[in-house]
């Protein structure tokens, strides 16, 4: 500013610059490599050996019950037994067949 009342004077003021300057210089860079490198490993893996021993062999035979029929055919017996296929059965786990409901003097009634 300019003041008219006061001495003039000069004054320096210091003001920051910058420099951009280049400069040979050696930088080290690390740089991450991956090496495959062959190992040997010692695997143990069954092994299967064929082999025959003796063993003793039972024969059994089914024994039919009386009320049933028997085929023998060959060298195997079929045992077979005469029942009805289909039809209702009454098993001791079946549920009621029948509910209970109330009679109309109040009492229950099957």
């Amino acid at each position: 500013m300019l003041n008219p009342f006061v001495a003039p004077h000069v004054a320096y003021h210091l003001v920051p610059q910058v420099r951009w300057q280049s400069q040979p210089q050696t930088v080290h860079v690390p740089v991450a490599r991956r090496e495959w490198v062959p190992r040997q490993r010692v695997v143990r893996a069954p092994v299967t050996v064929l082999g025959f021993r003796e063993t003793d062999q039972v024969k059994r035979v089914a024994v039919a019950p009386s009320g049933s029929t028997v085929a023998t055919g060959g060298d195997r017996t079929v045992v077979a037994r005469l029942e009805p296929i289909g039809g209702i059965r009454r098993l001791e786990s079946d549920p009621p067949r029948y509910g209970m409901r109330p009679a109309g003097d109040g009492t229950v009634q099957r």
